[in-house]
This record gives structure tokens, C-alpha cells and sequence, in this order.
């Protein structure tokens, strides 16, 4: 007697098949590629609950946007692209504003002792570094929110963007330096 082995459709043929309207081929892609989808969001999101998020956003955008999956790249090539664009796009929509540390120019002694911050200066130095910030070319912008605000490791940042490590070296340095310029050497040190 002979058996018909069945092996399993590949991505390809499961986005063909998805596109045709086969709820069941969305259901076994995601089978196939949640855990390290999740493991990818988890590098960028780190509580559960915007990991979960992230992961739900991007995973909406695949089922909308598979049409444009055109194959040049493998499957989870593109849904790794996908998901890490969304948690970027999460960070930058929920960023804080950057940390200024406390220094000896923000810091006034009120006449009975104490060490008053002056929250006005630190407030409109915070808007200072935002404002220059965002005056920053995108390429640069990206590379220092993943980077320096994100806390992304700079291989992880470069696989996000889809460059080379030393293209986000490149843009960090280049952002540091339009940075140091416009906002003055001792905030930037």
C-alpha cells in the first residue's frame, strides 16, 4: 500500500492561499512565526503588556498588508521587518522625554538650607533637547531614539532600519555632533 506523504505548505503557498480569503492560512502562519515574533518584541517593548500590543498592532497591519508581500525576501523576513517597525513606531508614539541629569546650574539652596530644584530650567531644557531632537534628519532621529532613548542594541537598531551596524554608528555619531552644536557642549557631554 502506498502513502501519499503530506508535508506542509510552505509560507509561500499558505500567503497564496491566505490571499484567496483562507482564514485557516493567516492562523497557520501565525503558528509558524509567534514565538519569535514575540521574542523580536520583547527586545524592544520589555513589559508584557505593550509586548502583547505591539504584537497585536503589527500582526494586523500583516493581515492587511499581505498583499504586499512579494516574496523577494523570505516570509519572516518581512514579518520580522513588519513587527520591528511597529515597536518602533510604539516607542517613538510613546517615548518619555529624555533624562536630563541634575546639575549645579539647575540646583539653587533656598535660604533655609535645602536644595531646591528650579523646575522652570529643567522644563525648558527638556524642551530644548526634544526641539533639537526632531530638528534632526530622520535617518539620524531613528538611530538615537533606538538607540540611546530605546535602549536598542545597535545590531538590533541597524536589523530595524536595514543597514549595516556601522551606518548606525554613522548616524549617531553625525546626530551627536548636530546635537553638541546646537545645544551647547556641556549638555551634550
Amino acid at each position: 500500500m502506498h502513502t501519499v506523504s503530506q508535508t506542509a505548505p510552505s509560507d509561500h503557498a499558505l500567503v497564496q492561499d491566505f490571499r484567496k480569503g483562507s482564514g485557516d492560512a493567516f492562523e497557520e502562519i501565525l503558528k509558524r512565526h509567534h514565538k519569535r515574533l514575540w521574542f523580536l518584541v520583547k527586545r524592544y517593548v520589555h513589559n508584557h503588556f505593550d509586548a502583547e500590543e505591539v504584537l497585536q498592532e503589527a500582526l494586523l497591519k500583516a493581515s492587511i498588508k499581505m498583499d504586499t508581500y512579494r516574496g523577494d525576501a523570505s516570509l519572516h523576513t518581512w514579518l520580522h521587518r513588519l513587527v520591528a517597525n511597529t515597536a518602533y513606531d510604539y516607542i517613538h508614539r510613546n517615548k518619555e522625554m529624555p533624562t536630563i541629569p541634575l546639575d549645579t546650574q539647575m540646583v539653587h539652596t533656598h535660604p533655609t538650607g535645602w536644595i531646591m530644584q528650579d523646575p522652570c530650567h529643567q522644563f525648558t531644557t527638556t524642551a530644548s533637547v526634544r526641539e533639537a531632537v526632531e530638528s534632526l534628519p530622520e535617518d539620524q532621529r531613528r538611530a538615537i531614539y533606538l538607540v540611546d532613548f530605546a535602549g536598542v542594541e545597535i545590531a538590533v537598531a541597524a536589523a530595524i532600519e536595514g543597514v549595516q551596524v556601522g551606518t548606525i554608528k554613522s548616524r549617531r555619531a553625525r546626530a551627536r555632533a548636530s546635537l553638541k552644536e546646537s545645544l551647547g557642549a556641556d549638555m551634550c557631554a
